[in-house]
């Protein structure tokens, strides 16, 4: 069986993991569909003369990095933990918060504040595409994101002077690494351009709520992808070139 076949299975044998993480980042679509509707899209002329928008458009980013963070520590940690039972532990989910939000909060606001420079090298109009670098790294930094947060998780820490050490099994098993990224770099492209329409014509109000299926299908190639990362990881310990993580509690 194909690892892609496995992490398909290891998602499909523990639907709690990812209903937890479903149901937080939906609740998140819903809002902001639903404050959509009501203010719009603030252009960048309207930030500048508004400071009331400025400061929503700050904490509105910083809430839902804050939930996608929380929904990413809880729900990869059950998932993490079900997959390589017994060896990687951890107490629970508030254990799961404490270890491992700051590093989700600081990977998903790094991919919101790059897709927000996505915006600021656009034209004028909704359909003037960004430059070519930013739209280049946002792609590059949304297909890594996940396996970089799955490595750290199954290493148990983020230690930046052992970083080498906790990427290390996408090294070793890069042939298997490159197919989890194409993977991630092909859902971050079918979200970010089926997104996109939100905003094109005169149709943007009634697509907009076709985001909320579109964050199932993303939560879904999520959960795969990270569980495709861990599985390597897994393989990598079993052929010697990982510690042993039993000592997790």
């Amino acid at each position: 069986m194909s690892l892609l076949a496995q992490a398909v299975a290891a998602v499909r044998q523990n639907p709690s993991a990812f209903l937890v993480y479903l149901g937080i980042t939906v609740a998140v679509t819903l809002v902001q569909v639903l404050s959509g509707g009501l203010i719009g899209k603030p252009s960048s002329e309207d930030l500048d003369e508004n400071l009331w928008l400025r400061a929503y458009a700050f904490i509105n980013y910083l809430a839902t990095a804050a939930a996608y963070a929380a929904a990413s520590s809880i729900g990869f940690a059950r998932l993490g933990k079900e997959i390589d039972r017994p060896l990687w532990k951890i107490s629970g989910d508030w254990d799961a918060l404490r270890r491992f939000f700051v590093l989700w909060f600081f990977l998903i606001l790094t991919l919101i504040a790059t897709s927000r420079l996505l915006e600021w090298t656009a034209g004028p109009s909704p359909e003037s595409p960004p430059s070519a670098f930013p739209l280049l790294l946002y792609f590059v930094f949304a297909a890594a994101l996940v396996p970089f947060g799955a490595c750290v998780m199954f290493y148990g820490t983020l230690d930046w002077t052992k970083l080498g050490e906790i990427l290390a099994p996408l090294k070793r098993q890069f042939a298997a690494a490159f197919g989890a990224f194409l993977f991630a770099g092909f859902q971050s492209f079918y979200v970010f351009l089926l997104s996109g329409l939100a905003e094109l014509g005169k149709e943007a109000d009634a697509f907009r709520w076709y985001l909320i299926p579109i964050e199932v299908i993303d939560a879904a190639c999520t959960f795969i992808v990270f569980a495709w990362t861990w599985l390597i990881c897994i393989a990598d310990r079993n052929q010697g070139g990982e510690r042993d993580v039993d000592f997790f509690s």
